[in-house]
């Protein structure tokens, strides 16, 4: 992952001073832009709010893992669950992924707020596209951008108007 001289910097502090600019990227009212500290695409950003967080990310990870490198890790980690609906913890990871189990984005949820789960992330605008503007997780997707579609046992979101655009959403234990 590529790194701006201060998200170098912040990814050496001491956990509290990383965990503190966290939760001003994750505001959801005034977030501060991502793009201060990673530049990179949406697996990134959320990776290196993660890393902030204490999530169970090295140094080394920062350092090598690139772009898609991070799904394998975020979809395979312990804890992790398909979503169905519902509120999601602040801090989580939220990986889409097509029905055949490809992950397509990674976004961030900046907080669940009784039956709303607000996400953030970069250059997906339909799922928490862009970090300054959220993305209500039960409304825009579950009624508006995402549509329900029952199939086997899990639950297949409809995203667009084209049929073959449906994903599942998981969110990540790591």
């Amino acid at each position: 992952m590529q790194l701006t001289p201060a998200g170098a910097q912040l990814a050496m502090q001491p956990l509290n001073q990383r965990i503190s600019k966290a939760t001003q990227l994750l505001n959801p009212v005034a977030p501060i832009p991502i793009t201060n500290y990673v530049p990179g695409n949406c697996y990134e950003v959320v990776a290196f709010t993660r890393f902030l967080l204490g999530a169970n990310i090295t140094p080394n990870q920062l350092a090598t893992v690139v772009s898609q490198g991070w799904a394998p890790l975020f979809m395979n980690a312990p804890g992790g669950a398909q979503w169905h609906g519902g509120p999601i913890a602040a801090g989580s990871t939220v990986i889409f992924s097509y029905p055949n189990g490809n992950p397509f984005h990674a976004a961030i949820a900046v907080g669940a707020f009784g039956t709303t789960t607000v996400l953030r992330s970069t250059n997906q605008p339909l799922l928490g596209g862009y970090w300054g503007a959220n993305t209500d997780c039960n409304i825009d997707i579950v009624n508006g951008i995402m549509r329900p579609v029952p199939q086997n046992q899990a639950t297949i979101f409809q995203f667009s108007n084209n049929p073959g655009d449906r994903c599942t959403i998981f969110v990540s234990g790591l």
